[in-house]
Parts: structure tokens; sequence; C-alpha cells
């Protein structure tokens, strides 16, 4: 009896250069990814003070840049839509005021939302915030304060002379309870649009769910808002000599949507057909849209799975990884190779010599070239390792790729299995 070692049933390569020692961090269920791996990353760096000179370890896939680039673009629509609605509401109202009584729903309303997330366990991502409509929020918020505004200048001018704050508290209150059914009707029609959502289970249901809870929690905050802050605002803030001011761009519209407006209703049946052939139309295509209507997460990277014979030699699995690399490493859009074969000797996976994963990490996309596109990119490395005999690739990005598997099941890797 001696101290031996295990047969090797897996390897490790990068950047066609040979092989390389691989180490990948688990996460832990229920954690969040982006601060283990700054935690991660903390402690390599420690690690490293104690190595071998030589010896070097260099991280060549970090989620946290995926992490990042989805917060930016989550913020920046946030950022961007809710600019764009306060942008449209001022050129609308042409009231300072008017304005900004409104636009104070939209950060409100957030907060509501956020703190309803909290409550709920909804974290903040792209789908729980990307969906939310800042047009839908102020909904309520424009009908009452533009009615408002409406009915104090009409009053002035009825009265002839300034309101006194009774009569103004008394109009204002007037004009919020005329539309206050409508708005109300309005946004809870919106709402009831999203309950479907709420029903979804399985795999939909975690991805969507977060989305409508989100968007419902924020439009249920507009909507007290609605009913409470909104008129209390226009009370004390829309005060004379605060007057209506005639405002060219919707009177531009007006004059142009009226002949339309009074067309219709003098042919209400031609009106009528036309919106039926319009849904009939609608209802022709619906068959011919397809059925994904999730759009594709670029995460900067590809993962490339390979199947070989079951009698493959770990020497000859190391040989076509490397080859394989080489073959990558020539797209200009490739940055690193890593290449994952069988399985190390703490497995966490089912995989033999005869199976391999190697992951393409990608440049940014600033640096594609023109007009590459991220399916043609993956067009292309299919087409490139079509020239390697006896192996079965399939392509993907490395997160998308272990969603598959588990929503598939461990031996299906693509999008179509058959068993």
């Amino acid at each position: 009896v001696g101290i031996g070692s295990q047969v090797r049933q897996g390897a490790a390569t990068r950047d066609a250069k040979g092989e390389a020692v691989m180490g990948i961090a688990m996460l832990l269920k229920g954690e969040n990814s982006r601060i283990v791996t700054q935690r991660v990353r903390e402690e390599l760096a420690e690690i490293q003070t104690s190595l071998p000179p030589g010896i070097v370890i260099k991280p060549f896939y970090d989620r946290t840049t995926l992490i990042g680039n989805t917060i930016a673009t989550a913020s920046r629509n946030l950022i961007e839509g809710g600019a764009l609605v306060i942008a449209v509401l001022f050129l609308f109202l042409l009231q300072v005021r008017a304005g900004l009584i409104v636009s104070s729903a939209i950060p409100l309303s957030m907060l509501v939302a956020i703190i309803a997330m909290k409550y709920s366990g909804v974290s903040a991502n792209l789908m729980s915030l990307g969906a939310i409509d800042f047009g839908l929020v102020v909904d309520g918020a424009v009908i009452i304060v533009e009615n408002t505004v409406r009915t104090l200048a009409s009053a002035r001018h009825q009265q002839g002379r300034p309101l006194t704050e009774a009569e103004r508290l008394a109009v204002t209150r007037q004009a919020a309870s005329e539309v206050l059914k409508p708005a109300l009707f309005g946004m809870g029609i919106i709402i009831a649009a999203y309950i479907p959502i709420l029903t979804l289970s399985g795999i939909e249901g975690k991805m969507f769910r977060p989305m409508a809870l989100t968007v419902t929690f924020a439009l249920l905050g507009a909507l007290v808002l609605s009913v409470t802050l909104i008129p209390a605002l226009a009370a004390l803030f829309l005060r004379d000599p605060a007057k209506e001011r005639e405002n060219k761009f919707v009177t531009f519209l007006t004059a142009r949507y009226r002949p339309m407006l009074l067309g219709a209703m003098r042919r209400r049946r031609l009106t009528a057909g036309l919106a039926l052939g319009f849904v009939v139309l609608c209802a022709l295509l619906f068959p011919l849209l397809g059925s994904e209507f999730l759009p594709q997460l670029g995460e900067g990277a590809l993962a490339v799975n390979h199947v070989r014979a079951k009698s493959v030699s770990l020497t000859e699995s190391v040989r076509q990884a490397l080859t394989i690399e080489s073959i990558l490493k020539r797209i200009p859009e490739v940055d690193t190779t890593v290449s994952r074969i069988g399985r190390p000797e703490i497995a966490t996976d089912p995989m033999g010599p005869d199976m391999a994963d190697t992951y393409a990490i990608l440049k940014p996309v600033s640096d594609w070239r023109s007009g590459v596109t991220l399916d043609a990119l993956m067009t292309e490395v299919g087409e490139s390792l079509e020239q390697i005999p006896g192996v079965a690739s399939s392509i993907s990005q490395p997160i998308q790729f272990r969603m598959m598997e588990l929503i598939e099941g461990v031996g299906v890797r693509s999008d179509v299995g058959i068993k």
C-alpha cells in the first residue's frame, strides 16, 4: 500500500497554449452573485501573495461585468424614461407648477414600489424595473391636474376676479371629483392586465412575476397618490395669479384631430367596420408571430459544448481542445478561450473526457466588426468548428447554457431535444 493518485478524468486548457489549472467558485443558493464575486476577488488577491513565483491566478469569466452592464441598462432606461415623460408633461401642460405636481408622482410611486418590493422579497433587476412605464404611472395625476387647471381658469373667468381661498379649494375639490372615477377606472384596468402574469408558475413565473408585482406596486402607489397627495398639491400651489395659457402645440393638434373625430362620428358604421377588420387582420397574423417573446441577453461570452466518442482518451481530448481554441482565437471578436474537459477529482458534473466546455470570452461590442451580431457570431463559430472530425458542438452562452440544462435535464444541451 502506498501513496498514489487517481486516474485523471479531466483537464483544462487556455488560449491554445497548453494545459492550465481551472477553479470555479460555486455560488450558494439564494446568495447575491455580485457581492459574492467581489468577496471572491478579494480572497484571490490575498491567495496570490502566498503562491510560488511564476504561478498567477487570472480570472477569465467574471459575472459582475454582466451584472454591471445590466444595472447600467436598467438605470439608464429608468432615468431616460422618467425624463422623457416629464418633458412631455411640461410640453402639454405648459405650466411649471402643474408639471412639477404631476411629475412628483414618478419618484413617489417608485418609492412605494421599492418599499413594497423590499417587504415582498422582490429584487431590483432588469426584469422587475425594466418594465415600469412612467407614462402609466402619471396617468391619473395628469387627468386630475389638467382638469383642475381648466376648472380654475373657467371659474376665474366666470367670476371676473381672482378666487378666494375657500372658492379655490371648493373648485379644486370639484375638479378632482369630476374625473376621479374615470382616472381610477383607467388605472384599475391597467393593473388588471398584469394579474394573469401573477398566475404563472415554474421558470416563467420566476422570470415574469417580479415584473408584474413591481409594476402593480408602482401603479397602486400612483393610484393612492392620485386621490390624496396630487389634489392636495393642486389646492396648495395652483393659486392666483397663475392662469391657464393657450398651448399652441395642443391647439395645432386639436385643429387636426377635430375633423377626424367628427368624420369618424358621422361614419359610425364605416369606422366600426374598419376597427373590426383591423382586429381580424391581427388575429390572422397571430399564428405567424412565433412564441419567443423574451429577447436574448448578451452575456459577453460564448459557451461551446463538445461531445466526442466515449472511447476518446484524455490526451486526445486535450489535443482537440487546443485545436478548437486556436480556431476560436482567429475570430476577431474572441478575446480569451478556456476549455474544461471532463470532470475534476471532486466531481460536480457527470462529465467524462469525451465531453468538454470551451468558454470564449468576447471583446466589448464596440470593438466588434461592423455589422456583426451575436447570432452571426454564433453561426461563424459553428461553421469554423465543423472542420474538426468526430466532434459535435453546440453553441450558447454560459448562463443561458446552464439554464437550458436545468430546464431540459442533464444530457439535453440545445433548444430542441429529442429523447
